[in-house]
C-alpha cells in the first residue's frame, strides 16, 4: 500500500507538473491570444479611422462638389437672366421699332392719299376746265361750222343764181 501511496503521489507530482505546465502553456496561450487580439483590435481601430478618414474626406468632396454645382447653378441662373434681360430688351426695342416704323408707314400712307386726294382734286378741276374747254371749243366749231355751211349755202344760192341768170341770158340770147 505505500507503493500505492507512493505511486499516487508520484502520478499526483506528475500531474501537478503536467497541469502546472498546461497551465503554463494555457496562459502563454491567452496571452498570445489577448495579444492578437489587442493587435486585431489595434488593426481594427486604424482601419475604422482610416475609413472614417475617407469618410470624412469624402463628405467634404461631396461638400465641396455641390458647392460648385451649387455655384455653377448660380452662375447659370444669372447667365440665363441676362440671357433672358437681353432678350426682353431686344424685343422691346423691336417693338419699338415696329411701333415706330407703323406710324412712319401711317403717317406716309395718311400723306399719300392726301396727296392722292389733292392730284384727284387737280385733275377734277383740269377735267372740268377741259370739259368747258371741250364743250366752248364745240360751240365754236359748232357755230363756225353753222357759219361756214351758212356761207357754203349762200355761196350754193350765189351760184344758182349766177346759173340762172347766165341760163336766162344765155336762152335770152341764143
Amino acid at each position: 500500500m505505500e507503493i500505492f501511496g507512493v505511486a499516487v503521489t508520484f502520478f499526483s507530482i506528475v500531474l501537478t507538473l503536467i497541469a502546472w505546465q498546461n497551465g503554463r502553456w494555457m496562459k502563454a496561450l491567452l496571452r498570445q491570444m489577448h495579444h492578437r487580439m489587442e493587435q486585431n483590435h489595434r488593426g481594427v481601430m486604424q482601419l475604422l479611422q482610416r475609413m472614417d478618414d475617407r469618410v470624412e474626406r469624402n463628405h467634404q468632396d461631396v461638400v465641396e462638389l455641390l458647392r460648385r454645382m451649387d455655384d455653377r447653378m448660380e452662375q447659370n441662373h444669372r447667365g440665363v437672366m441676362q440671357l433672358l434681360q437681353r432678350m426682353d430688351d431686344r424685343v422691346e426695342r423691336n417693338h419699338q421699332d415696329v411701333m415706330e416704323l407703323l406710324r412712319r408707314m401711317d403717317d406716309r400712307m395718311e400723306q399719300s392719299h392726301r396727296d392722292v386726294v389733292q392730284l384727284l382734286q387737280r385733275m377734277d378741276t383740269r377735267m372740268e376746265q377741259n370739259h368747258r374747254d371741250v364743250v366752248m371749243l364745240l360751240e365754236t366749231m359748232h357755230e363756225n361750222t353753222q357759219k361756214t355751211l351758212s356761207y357754203i349755202a349762200d355761196l350754193i344760192v350765189a351760184e344758182g343764181e349766177r346759173t340762172r341768170r347766165e341760163i336766162r341770158e344765155g336762152t335770152s340770147s341764143a
